[in-house]
């Protein structure tokens, strides 16, 4: 599924940004990009500094998270947060 940059910044906002950054800190590295290219410019160095300072999680807290996370999407998907907003 590919998410826009609207959607992204929704879930960003619904997630605890410690918690998120941590998840973004186990992804890969094209995943990060999209996702700080997504955000403002304040919010992306919020992230990538948290991303530098938080311990990374566990293996099975790692699971509970992105399970976590792709609940969101499919909550924020169903209510068509995650779209474009129309030009």
């Amino acid at each position: 599924m590919e998410i826009p940059p609207v959607g992204i910044q929704s879930i960003y906002r619904r997630l605890d940004r410690t918690l998120f950054a941590q998840i973004l800190k186990s992804s890969n590295e094209d995943i990060q990009n999209r996702v700080l290219e997504s955000l403002t410019v304040g919010a992306a160095e919020r992230l990538k500094e948290e991303m530098e300072l938080s311990p990374p999680l566990s293996e099975k807290r790692l699971r509970k998270e992105k399970h976590k996370i792709v609940q969101i999407i499919r909550t924020l998907s169903v209510a068509g947060l995650l779209e474009e907003e129309a030009s």
